[in-house]
C-alpha cells in the first residue's frame, strides 16, 4: 500500500465516487478494487465468474469492514 499512500491526494477526488470495474474477481483487477476502495471510492465489480466475484466481494467488504463492492455477474 505504499504506491497508494503517495497518491493519498487522489482521495478527495475519489471519495464516495463509484468505480466500475471489469474482471475485479481475481488478479490485478482485485487488487486495483482494493487499492480504490482504501482511496475511499465504492467499487462495482462485473465478472464473469461467479466463484469469483462471490470471493471478491466477502473478501473485500472483510479487509475494510464494510459494504463497498457491488458485484454484478456478467457474460
Amino acid at each position: 500500500m505504499m504506491l497508494i499512500e503517495k497518491n493519498m491526494s487522489f482521495r478527495d477526488k475519489l471519495e464516495n465516487k463509484a468505480i466500475l470495474l471489469t474482471g475485479g474477481g481475481g488478479g490485478i483487477g482485485f487488487e486495483i478494487a482494493k487499492a480504490l476502495i482504501y482511496m475511499g471510492a465504492r467499487a462495482i465489480i462485473a465478472e464473469k465468474d461467479k466463484s469469483k466475484l462471490l470471493y471478491a466481494e466477502k473478501a473485500l467488504n472483510s479487509i475494510f469492514q464494510k459494504s463497498c463492492v457491488e458485484p454484478y455477474e456478467i457474460d
